[in-house]
């Protein structure tokens, strides 16, 4: 555990959660991969998808690690994983397999990944927010959690 900080802010009417952590490398890494990951879709399509999973996740009660659900955090994880093996389309590649591969430690974690600019129109994917969000659905409703 580290120390959080929480906030709100509002950005032009809208509130916004936030929170800042101290003393946690490997949580600036994994913010260096999340804005990586952002860079690789359309018209900020993962940025724009995964605000509304979170806001979609603390409407239902189901994103608050500390009652025990996961955190907005863990549904970005899983929404990269999501959009890594969309059919027939992926909207992202697998960073961590990209380039030279070179081990990078923190905290016994190898947080290594493909900081390269994205390639122009990598992906071939059309599906509207909505139709992902619908296909994240049915992903995980069917996922195989004791096999994967």
């Amino acid at each position: 555990k580290v120390p959080i900080v929480k906030f709100e802010i509002t950005v032009d009417g809208n509130k916004i959660d936030g929170d800042v952590s101290c003393y946690n490398e490997l949580a600036l890494h994994n913010s260096q991969l999340l804005r990586r990951y952002c860079s690789w879709t359309k018209d900020q399509m993962l940025s724009k998808l995964g605000l509304f999973i979170k806001r979609w996740a603390k409407e239902c009660d189901i994103c608050d690690a500390s009652k025990g659900s996961l955190s907005s955090y863990a549904y970005m994880i899983l929404l990269i994983h999501f959009l890594q093996r969309l059919k027939p389309h992926p909207l992202l590649p697998v960073l961590q397999e990209m380039g030279e591969k070179k081990e990078i430690l923190v905290e016994g974690w190898d947080v290594y990944f493909c900081d390269e600019s994205p390639k122009r129109h990598w992906s071939k994917c059309t599906l509207s927010i909505g139709d992902l969000f619908l296909q994240f659905l049915e992903y995980f409703a069917k996922f195989e959690w004791e096999n994967q």
